[in-house]
């Protein structure tokens, strides 16, 4: 049977092609070419080290869920965030950066902490990446952390990315300028759930 099938392949081979070039408008972009893409993607968005963001979050625990307004600016390695919730209800302020963070509360109470994370569990008993999600919000993944799994759209985009025990499924992506930004997010990790609306 191997013997024939050589015997046969100059005339296999054109079939193939034949075959192939009938069927690649239903052919998914390539992998090579989406994987270009990611990278004229990823090397865009690297430069993008001063932003501000404006969107709604929602965050649901097992019995609890909670949404606000979220005002993000970061500056190089400073970043200072706003939660607004309705009718003032766990309004604050984060600000930090390498060497720390602060929480400013109500009635002009302020927590100190090394991360944000260990800062929010401490304060709100739940906790957000907020040093990872400042590269998922951009649409790239965090540089120092493990990458458990990823996947790109046609676009070379990230559609799902796994890290740091979070999946995080992005749902659309709006142009700025030359860059494509996330829209809508949402961020899991089996006890907390996160949509984020920019």
């Amino acid at each position: 049977m191997r013997l024939q099938l050589i015997n046969y392949r100059g005339f296999l081979i054109p079939c193939l092609l034949l075959w192939l070039s009938a069927c690649s408008t239903q052919l998914p972009v390539a992998e090579k070419v989406r994987l270009q893409l990611w990278q004229a993607n990823r090397d865009r968005i690297a430069k993008l080290d001063t932003w501000k963001l404006n969107g709604r979050i929602g965050l649901s625990l097992k019995r609890e869920a909670w949404s606000a307004t979220l005002r993000w600016q970061q500056v190089r390695r400073d970043y200072q965030l706003w939660i607004v919730a309705p009718l003032g209800q766990g309004s604050f302020k984060l600000q930090g950066n390498d060497h720390g963070v602060t929480l400013y509360l109500a009635k002009h109470k302020t927590l100190h902490a090394d991360t944000p994370e260990t800062l929010l569990q401490k304060t709100f008993g739940w906790s957000v990446p907020v040093t990872g999600l400042s590269y998922w919000v951009r649409g790239v993944p965090e540089p120092d952390a493990r990458i458990n799994g990823v996947s790109l759209d046609n676009k070379g985009r990230l559609s799902e990315l796994e890290q740091s025990g979070w999946q995080i499924t992005y749902a659309g992506y709006a142009s700025h300028g030359n860059i494509d930004l996330p829209g809508r997010i949402q961020l899991e990790n089996g006890k907390l759930k996160l949509r984020l609306v920019i």
